[in-house]
């Protein structure tokens, strides 16, 4: 039973981090492309404005439409758990090489 829950835990990892390289980065990447693109060179983005009168500069209003999206949001922590979890691998090879 030990063995078998083993083994399916390395499935889901290997399936989670093939999804990673796979499929997340380059769909965060394209997302970024397509956002910057859309939002850095359009002049109606350019002209808003906040309550007072100040610019939003671009960059603000990009950063501003990737932290209020969810979808967005859930790509950039599934990526991060990832990055974290392949970190920790690192670390414990440089730590099991170092013996």
């Amino acid at each position: 039973m030990i063995r078998e829950m083993a083994q399916s835990l390395k499935k889901l990892g290997n399936a989670l981090i093939k999804s990673y390289f796979n499929e997340w980065l380059p769909e965060k990447k394209r997302i970024d492309k397509y956002l910057e693109d859309v939002v850095l060179n359009s002049p109606i983005l350019k002209s808003d404005r906040v309550q007072g009168g100040d610019h939003i500069t671009p960059q603000e209003r990009l950063l501003e439409i990737k932290e209020e999206h969810e979808g967005y949001q859930a790509l950039v922590r599934n990526i991060e758990r990832v990055e974290a979890f392949l970190d920790g691998l690192r670390s414990e090879r440089r730590g099991a090489g170092a013996d």
